[in-house]
């Protein structure tokens, strides 16, 4: 066998060298591509649990005002620590609503005092004409500043009116046949929140009427010699076509079916199932399945005067009867 030469074992040498290393790339970029075709691991996404709040009503345990005479209803909402004074008067009324004080007369910043004047309207006049009416008439404060708003659905005009005592402000309004004021004193107070959130909670309760629901009033029968209806009580139900009807059921639910609760007697079905009027005689229909109306002379005669008042009222009603199985003693 011939001896190779030094330059062919050399030339041999480099080639396997070539060889060899390019296997190994190729193994190596193949290596490469299997890896990267792997999925590649994904961290879940963490969110932060939420929670719903409740909201809050701030509101939720104040007292509610209810304003109702002469055929205007309204009411709001104040707080139960603040006191309220109602003053009725020939020319207008008024509600005096106030924070806690401490002994001083002036209100001061961090108190708040606010008064709703009603005045029946005279002369019709329009939003615009009776601002600007008070406003010719207001010669002892200047306007500070003056803006439109909507309260309660009702449209109304602000004015902070700036005299010596300092600045307040007078919200107008038009409800119905009667000019309604109010005016928060001190223009500047701790207690806007306060103030911000009454006047939230104004409703004003549409066309009303006043009608007279009838009682026994012990203080004018201290003796109890004559137990009958013998006082009355105004108050505002929504104008329908049957004020009648509307007052001896208001009767029944304020008067004669609460005084039972009161006294923790039996509450029963008692109700008015109709109620006409022909030829000057109202006729009453009464459902009474429990003889809640019968038992005893003195009890029928107080609870038979109170309807008959209630209903003799009205101009058209001359005469009552009362049709049922009911006031039997």
């Amino acid at each position: 066998m011939p001896k190779l030469s030094e330059k062919t074992i050399v030339f041999i040498s480099v080639i396997f060298a070539v060889c060899f290393l390019s296997l190994l790339w190729f193994l190596n970029q193949k290596n490469q591509t299997t890896i990267s075709s792997l999925p590649v691991p994904v961290s879940p996404t963490i969110y932060p649990t939420v929670i719903p709040t409740k909201s809050v009503d701030p509101t939720a345990n104040w007292k509610t005002y209810t304003y109702g005479k002469d055929g205007l209803s309204f009411s709001f909402n104040y707080p139960k620590d603040y006191s309220l004074k109602e003053s009725l008067g020939s020319e207008y009324n008024s509600i005096t609503l106030m924070s806690p004080v401490d002994s001083n007369a002036s209100v001061d910043p961090d108190e708040l005092k606010i008064v709703i004047f009603i005045y029946p309207i005279t002369t019709k006049q329009t939003l615009v004409d009776y601002v600007e009416t008070k406003k010719r008439e207001t010669v002892d404060a200047s306007i500070f500043s003056e803006s439109n708003l909507v309260v309660a659905g009702f449209p109304a005009k602000k004015i902070v009116w700036n005299s010596s005592f300092g600045k307040s402000a007078t919200y107008y309004f038009l409800l119905q046949d009667f000019r309604v004021e109010i005016i928060k004193y001190g223009e500047i107070t701790t207690l806007q929140s306060d103030f911000d959130q009454i006047l939230s909670t104004f409703k004003f309760n549409g066309n009303t009427q006043t009608v007279k629901i009838y009682y026994h009033n012990p203080k004018l029968d201290p003796n109890f010699e004559n137990i009958v209806a013998n006082d009355f009580k105004e108050v505002s139900i929504p104008k329908s076509s049957t004020p009648l009807k509307d007052s001896i059921n208001e009767l029944i639910k304020t008067f004669i079916l609460e005084d039972e609760k009161a006294y923790g007697s039996r509450v029963t079905n008692f109700k008015l199932k109709s109620a006409t009027i022909i030829n000057g005689v109202a006729k009453l229909v009464f459902d009474d399945p429990e003889s809640y109306t019968s038992g005893g002379s003195t009890r029928v005669n107080l609870i038979y005067s109170q309807i008959e008042k209630t209903a003799l009222q009205f101009p058209s009603v001359k005469k009552v009867e009362i049709a049922g199985a009911v006031f039997q003693p």
